[in-house]
C-alpha cells in the first residue's frame, strides 16, 4: 500500500491521466477499425482509406498499451509495470526533442520549403475548375488575407499568361463563392498587396504553434515518467 499523501496524490493523478489515454487509445483504434471496414464508403473523402485506417489502428493500439501499463501500474501498485511505463514514456519524451531541435536548427530551410510549396499551389490555380481543392484554398486565402497573387495582382498575368491576360481571379475582387467561376479586371481589384508576406506569417505561426505543442507534449511525458518513477520507488520501499 502506498504511504503518504503526496504518494497517494501521485497515484491518483497517474491513474486518472492514463485512464483518459486508455479510453482515447481505444477510441482511436476503434475508429481505425471502423474506417477500415467502411473504406469503400470513405473512398471519395480520402485517396487511401486503408493506409489512414492502419495508422489510426497502430497509433491507437500503442497509446492504449502504453497507458494501460501506467494505469494498471498505478492501480495495482506494481513497481515493475510503473518502471516499464517510466522507461517507455521517458523514451517518447526524448524522441519529441528531435523534431523540436530540427525545427529550431532548420527553421529557415523549413520556411523556404513551405514557401515553395505554397508557390506551387498558386501555380496550380485553375479558374476553370473552382471545385479543385487548391483553387478553393487560394481563393479563400486571398480574400481572408486581403492579398492578390504572390507579389501583387500582376503576378497572375505574368506567371500564368495562358489563363490570365490582364485579369485576376475573382477572389481578388469579391468574396469567393462555392462553384463560382470567373475572373475580374485589374481595375476591379480590391487588394494590391501580394500574398508572399501573408504566406510567410502563416508558416511562421504554424511553426510556433507546432513547437509549443511539442514542448507541452514533452513536458507532460516527462512529468508522467517522473510520477511513475517516484511512485515505483515508493512502492518498492
Amino acid at each position: 500500500m502506498v504511504k503518504g499523501c503526496s504518494n497517494s496524490a501521485m497515484q491518483c493523478i497517474l491513474f486518472t491521466f492514463n485512464f483518459i489515454f486508455v479510453c482515447l487509445g481505444a477510441a482511436i483504434c476503434g475508429g481505425g477499425i471502423y474506417f477500415l471496414t467502411r473504406g469503400a464508403s470513405w473512398d471519395q473523402m480520402v485517396k487511401s482509406p486503408d493506409q489512414t485506417a492502419s495508422v489510426m489502428i497502430v497509433s491507437g493500439a500503442l497509446v492504449f498499451l502504453i497507458s494501460f501499463f501506467g494505469c494498471c501500474g498505478a492501480l495495482k501498485e506494481s513497481s515493475c509495470l510503473l518502471r516499464l511505463y517510466c522507461i517507455i514514456v521517458g523514451a517518447l519524451a526524448l524522441l519529441t526533442l528531435a523534431p523540436m531541435i530540427m525545427m529550431v536548427q532548420y527553421r529557415k530551410e523549413v520556411e523556404d520549403f513551405n514557401t515553395e510549396r505554397m508557390e506551387r499551389f498558386f501555380n496550380e490555380y485553375s479558374s476553370e475548375n473552382p471545385n479543385k481543392p487548391v483553387t478553393s484554398m487560394i481563393d479563400r486565402f486571398q480574400w481572408e488575407n486581403q492579398c492578390c497573387g504572390l507579389n501583387g495582382p500582376d503576378w497572375w498575368s505574368k506567371t500564368i499568361p495562358s489563363e490570365f491576360r490582364g485579369d485576376v481571379p475573382l477572389s481578388c475582387c469579391q468574396e469567393p463563392e462555392i462553384n463560382r467561376q470567373g475572373k475580374c479586371r485589374m481595375d476591379q481589384v480590391k487588394f494590391n498587396e501580394g500574398c508572399d508576406q501573408s504566406i510567410k506569417d502563416m508558416i511562421n505561426l504554424f511553426n510556433v504553434v507546432a513547437l509549443v505543442a511539442l514542448c507541452i507534449v514533452c513536458v507532460t511525458l516527462l512529468l508522467a515518467a517522473c510520477f511513475a518513477c517516484a511512485l515505483a520507488n515508493a512502492i518498492a520501499v
